[in-house]
């Protein structure tokens, strides 16, 4: 889909004033897929895949607000007020969490540059709904007017996200996946800066965000000595690690990624073909073997109108190997 400047000033919340642009309004600036979802309990969740097909700047006031970004691909930069902001995953590397709250309306000034394909999902927080939860707007900003933070983001994000972007429709159970996915962004930030006790250490969590990012590229899994090296560790502590934390083997639980990704696909309407090349596979025929075994039934029955099951855990035969 082409999507104008227009289309984007149009777009924009009430509350963002003063929008302008270094192109005329009509131009095409965008192709792809960009779309918001006002969630009943009022907080909004922008969807966003598209390419650039221009150099161009915008310019608006942003509100005084929260704003999360999952970032699965590409670069976001700009500067806000006097400060640049640039944010984005580098390849192999796993999805990040960015958070920009604002105690006052600010200038921001977006660039784009032709070519870049970002693919992330957005979620904007007023103010008073934290508030009507109990968290205050002075114990997020701590004192500053504007302030920046990131963590990595969970796999289980990861793949809403992903689910979320593969969707062309809205629908209910879209409604319920961004809430999920919004609620828990949320969640990450509030553990991450009001110093809450996690589930899981913020070091175990980039470990394993490491390792289980390696699941969503393309081609045969890394081997184990390759996993334990990209997250700066043994082969024998990234093994207690995943039993530890998830139950099973690192090769048990990519591959359930990579299944589960392919579910997220096929309930969005991808063929069998192109949801078994998200899942690593070679051939439509040995995916559909795999996801039988993991799922009890053939990965087109699933499409047709399994929506919201998840692929289990596949057996771990591999376990004596990994």
């Amino acid at each position: 889909m082409d999507i104008s400047l227009n289309d984007i000033a149009t777009g924009l919340r009430g509350d963002v004033t003063d929008f302008g642009a270094s192109l005329p309004v009509s131009d095409i600036v965008l192709r792809g897929g960009r779309r918001r979802i006002a969630l009943p309990s009022g907080l909004n969740v922008q969807l966003q895949d598209t390419v650039s097909a221009k150099d161009f700047v915008t310019f608006l006031t942003r509100p005084a607000n929260l704003l999360l970004h999952l970032i699965l691909e590409g670069q976001v930069e700009g500067r806000l007020g006097p400060r640049s902001e640039r944010f984005g995953p580098m390849p192999g590397q796993p999805a990040q969490l960015h958070l920009s709250a604002l105690g006052q309306p600010t200038a921001f000034r977006r660039n784009i540059t032709a070519g870049n394909h970002v693919r992330k999902v957005s979620v904007l927080v007023p103010w008073n709904w934290l508030e009507a939860r109990g968290v205050a707007m002075q114990s997020i900003l701590q004192g500053q007017a504007h302030l920046r933070a990131s963590w990595t983001a969970t796999m289980p994000d990861v793949l809403r996200a992903e689910a979320l972007l593969q969707r062309h429709r809205q629908t209910p159970f879209c409604q319920i996946e961004a809430e999920a996915l919004a609620l828990s962004m949320l969640q990450t930030m509030l553990v991450g800066l009001m110093g809450a006790e996690p589930e899981i250490s913020r070091t175990d969590q980039e470990r394993l965000s490491r390792i289980e990012a390696q699941a969503l590229i393309a081609g045969g899994l890394p081997s184990s000595e390759a996993l334990a090296e990209s997250a700066g560790m043994s082969v024998s502590s990234m093994r207690r690690l995943f039993r530890r934390l998830r139950g099973m083997s690192v090769h048990g639980r990519l591959r359930q990624i990579r299944l589960e990704r392919a579910g997220h696909a096929l309930h969005a309407g991808a063929s069998v073909a192109s949801a078994a090349r998200q899942a690593g596979y070679e051939t439509p025929e040995a995916f559909a073997t795999a996801f039988r075994l993991a799922m009890g039934m053939p990965p087109s029955e699933y499409r047709k109108g399994a929506a919201g099951l998840v692929p289990a855990p596949a057996p771990d035969a591999d376990l004596a190997q990994d």
